[in-house]
């Protein structure tokens, strides 16, 4: 058995073309992509992602509105954790201080009680519209035992 070039699977050494990718196993595909063995071996990348008892750090990575439901924006948890209820605070574009409810947390298309750093996740934020948000905004979660 030999490698496709293009997809890296394992093909029959008669085999013409890629029975995975389609892909023909010699000649152009072969010299583009080196084979497997001139692939090299990449490192994994550190990861960004804080722990679970750092503070809630969001950044949105996108921002949209659900019809009778409200302002959901996308991102990845960088530190912390988030359940339904608590409340979060953000700097809208118009340089004015936000807090709003987080009404609902969905990851993957399965809602969700609570998500941790390291999740991508869709946060519902009740009280809030499209224009108080946008991309790059940082949220943070408000600590309510201060009073």
């Amino acid at each position: 058995m030999k490698k496709c070039g293009a997809c890296n699977q394992g093909i029959p050494d008669e085999a013409k073309k890629c029975p995975f990718c389609g892909k023909p196993t010699g000649g152009f595909w072969s010299s583009l992509f080196g084979g497997s063995e001139a692939r090299p071996q990449t490192a994994q990348q550190p990861t960004l992602v804080g722990s679970e008892n750092d503070p809630f750090a969001l950044t949105t990575d996108d921002v949209f509105t659900v019809a009778g439901r409200g302002t959901v924006v996308i991102g990845v948890i960088q530190s912390g954790n988030i359940r339904t209820g608590e409340m979060v605070r953000f700097i809208t574009p118009a340089k004015q201080e936000k807090v709003c409810m987080v009404t609902g947390i969905e990851m993957f298309r399965k809602i969700v009680q609570a998500a941790k750093a390291g999740d991508t996740v869709g946060l519902l934020l009740g009280g809030a519209a499209k224009e108080d948000v946008a991309k790059g905004i940082g949220l943070t979660k408000v600590d309510m035992s201060q009073g």
